[in-house]
């Protein structure tokens, strides 16, 4: 008896292409200290309009509001980075405050992803007859671009 054989998977492969797409924006509206808070507020957005943005800050915070709505803390013992991921953010952005005890430079990436992959001129997406991978990852375009304040004064 013989062991059956994997099924055969079909995929498409193309050489690796370079697209210039907007990367995601974030313009500081107010950065002010009172009591050794810093507290910094911005307006981050998708030029493109992806449907989602995904926030990391690797600063330590204090407080973090979004569109007026104060977020929950993090868990005790936690020293890894704060993250925020909006679904369907509206075109002009997102208002966002973040408060930190800290006076170095707040660093942070933003990252937003559409659920299709650009249009690459001559180059045909996906055939109608082939289903995409099962994976929340599929046919996405991620573009992140990384920011830091400058140091509070």
């Amino acid at each position: 008896m013989t062991a059956p054989l994997p099924p055969k998977r079909m995929s498409l492969a193309l050489p690796p292409l370079t697209v210039s797409l907007p990367a995601p924006e974030m313009k500081v509206l107010e950065d002010q200290t009172q009591d050794q808070t810093r507290s910094i507020r911005m307006r981050v957005g998708s030029p493109r309009e992806a449907a989602t943005l995904i926030v990391y800050v690797e600063t330590e915070l204090s407080e973090a509001v979004v569109n007026g709505h104060a977020l929950p803390g993090r868990r005790s013992g936690s020293n890894r980075g704060w993250m925020l991921i909006y679904f369907a953010p509206p075109k002009e952005g997102i208002d966002l405050l973040l408060k930190t005890k800290s006076s170095e430079p707040l660093k942070m990436t933003v990252v937003d992803r559409s659920f299709q992959l650009p249009e690459l001129g001559n180059i045909k997406g996906r055939p109608d007859y082939i289903v995409p991978m099962p994976s929340s990852y599929t046919d996405s375009t991620f573009i992140s671009k990384s920011f830091v304040t400058p140091k509070a004064f």
